[in-house]
């Protein structure tokens, strides 16, 4: 499994289409999956964490209780699966765009397993804004 990390800053054009770094994108593979993320973020999956998430809801119960339920339908009734063109672009769908906000200045960060698209205000307003420490500290209660 491919572990994504570090930030990197770049603008989404007008047409929706960002370019993901190559430090990420090799990674990623050709083609991979963009869902609705926490935070008013996006989660970008290459295809073989896609399918350990795929798996890891599949292996729950038919009948969940309603806020599982609800997770799994606003998290794969979001998901779209995207493809970089020949000059390296990838084509956001409009709806994920409008989601996360995303206007001009984007920031992509890499969180481990997946990665993480942000407009570039949210981003530092959420992440960037906050002090590592008491990130740790808050954590530990």
């Amino acid at each position: 499994m491919a572990l994504f990390f570090g930030t990197s800053k770049h603008q989404i054009d007008a047409k929706n289409r960002i370019r993901i770094p190559p430090k990420f994108s090799d990674k990623l593979g050709t083609a991979f999956y963009v869902a609705r993320g926490t935070d008013r973020c996006l989660y970008c999956f290459s295809e073989d964490t896609f399918a350990k998430y795929t798996q890891e809801f599949d292996n729950t119960p038919a009948y969940l209780p309603d806020n599982a339920m609800s997770l799994k339908r606003h998290f794969f009734n979001s998901v779209e699966e995207v493809e970089k063109d020949g000059q390296g672009r990838v084509l956001l769908p409009p709806a994920l765009v409008a989601y996360a906000n995303l206007t001009k200045d984007i920031v992509i960060a890499g969180t481990g397993d997946r990665l993480e698209i942000w407009d570039a205000d949210a981003y530092e307003e959420v992440v960037g804004g906050k002090d590592f420490n008491q990130v740790l500290k808050d954590m530990n209660g």
